[in-house]
């Protein structure tokens, strides 16, 4: 597993900082991000499966879809309302399936739904928050290499030479 690895590391690492050092707070921050987009490859794995799981009928269909409105209805975030007034307009279920992920109680990022929320930027941003946390910055010893002097292009280097 992937996580306890890279939380040991961090915490190896971390030992050798005082705790009000800058590069300890990074080394947390690192802990933290990774976290977060280790849960977002978790979800994309598991809705992967469902995709792979058996069609649902149209009565479950319907009854996800209420619940989702349930849900929605309960929400005290700002993009609730704008949810739920386009699953009202939204009055003929016939035409989704297992396939679409609204049916599952999806909202995708991209889904036309989430496109009209733009017009709110609170409430887009808001939805949008978990995707920008997911987001891990590039370590800087790395984003400030030359192409040249990266460890990949040096390797693939050395192996041609030998090759030749």
């Amino acid at each position: 597993n992937l996580r306890p690895a890279v939380h040991q590391a961090v915490t190896e690492l971390k030992g050798g900082y005082d705790k009000n050092s800058e590069k300890y707070q990074k080394l947390d921050e690192i802990s933290l991000k990774f976290d977060n987009a280790y849960e977002g490859v978790c979800s994309l794995r598991n809705i992967r499966k469902s995709k792979q799981e058996d069609e649902l009928t149209p009565n479950e269909i319907e009854t996800n879809l209420r619940s989702l409105k349930t849900n929605l209805a309960s929400s005290k975030a700002p993009y609730a309302q704008h949810f739920r007034k386009y699953l009202k307009k939204k009055k003929n279920t016939s035409n989704l399936s297992w396939k679409v992920p609204l049916a599952s109680q999806v909202i995708c990022a991209d889904s036309e739904m989430v496109k009209l929320l733009e017009e709110d930027v609170e409430a887009y941003n808001f939805f949008m928050d978990p995707v920008e946390r997911m987001k891990v910055a590039t370590p800087p010893k790395l984003s400030n290499r030359e192409p040249e002097s990266s460890t990949c292009s040096m390797g693939s280097n050395a192996r041609s030479d030998k090759n030749s």
